[in-house]
């Protein structure tokens, strides 16, 4: 019975694994399309830029550091939402708060916002590169 407790737990588990990445694509194509929209509308800005003989990574920065913040609030506000369902399950059962890690629920929170700036700092680097590779005609179409 044991074991297939076991085997049903391994099988749950990878479920979840699955739905965790298809989540995880699913907000990166989401990000990325509203970056993506960002970038286009300023792309009169971005052309301009690019004629007084802006850099790059000089028209790139204001794009990765507005999409690098968004990423630490959406991730402080998962963080908070997490901490308060630990809290509310630790409060709700008294057999829960012993099985909590604070230490584990500490690292998981980091991870969330790490997560979260990684994931929009990606997708800022890929929609204001596509833009700035653009030509003159190819950009205002």
């Amino acid at each position: 019975m044991v074991d297939r407790v076991n085997a049903t737990l391994r099988s749950i588990s990878m479920a979840l694994v699955f739905v965790a990445i298809a989540l995880l694509t699913v907000s990166f194509i989401l990000i990325f399309n509203t970056v993506r929209l960002t970038v286009y509308a300023r792309r009169f800005t971005i052309y301009t830029m690019k004629l007084v003989g802006a850099t790059s990574s000089f028209i790139r920065r204001p794009f990765l550091t507005d999409n690098l913040i968004n990423g630490l609030v959406a991730g402080l506000i998962a963080s908070i939402a997490l901490v308060a369902t630990v809290y509310y399950g630790s409060t709700y059962e008294q057999e829960i708060s012993g099985l909590i890690e604070w230490e584990l629920v500490a690292a998981v929170l980091a991870g969330v916002i790490v997560t979260g700036m990684l994931i929009c700092l990606v997708a800022a680097i890929f929609a204001a590169n596509r833009y700035l590779r653009l030509s003159y005609d190819e950009m205002f179409k």
